[in-house]
C-alpha cells in the first residue's frame, strides 16, 4: 500500500518510504554531500539498494567499495552496513 506519512529528516539527509508490500518496504534514501548513515546491522531482515545517482561509498563488514547508477547491493541478514556520499560534487 502506498503510505502517507512517508518522509523522514535526519541530520545525514532524508527518506521516504515508498510502498510497504507483504514482507518488504520500499525506500529512497538521500544522503546529503559529505555526510553517512550510521553503521548499522539488522538481524531479522536483509536489504537490497539499487543507486540511482551519484558514486556513493559502501561498507558491508569489513569491505568497503564503490558502486556507480543502476549498480544493486545486496546486504544479508546481520551485515554490519553503512552508505557513505563522501565524493564532491565537483570532483565527478
Amino acid at each position: 500500500k502506498i503510505l502517507k506519512k512517508n518522509t523522514f529528516y535526519r541530520p545525514w539527509g532524508k527518506y521516504i518510504n515508498l510502498f510497504n508490500g507483504k514482507g518488504f518496504l520500499l525506500k529512497e534514501l538521500t544522503v546529503n554531500s559529505q555526510s553517512s548513515i550510521s553503521l548499522q546491522k539488522h538481524n531479522h531482515r536483509s536489504e537490497r539498494w539499487t543507486i540511482i545517482s551519484g558514486k556513493p561509498k559502501i561498507t558491508i563488514n569489513k569491505h568497503k567499495f564503490y558502486k556507480n547508477p543502476n549498480e544493486t547491493v545486496f546486504i544479508p541478514k546481520g551485515a554490519i552496513h553503512r552508505i557513505e556520499n563522501i565524493l564532491s560534487n565537483l570532483s565527478r
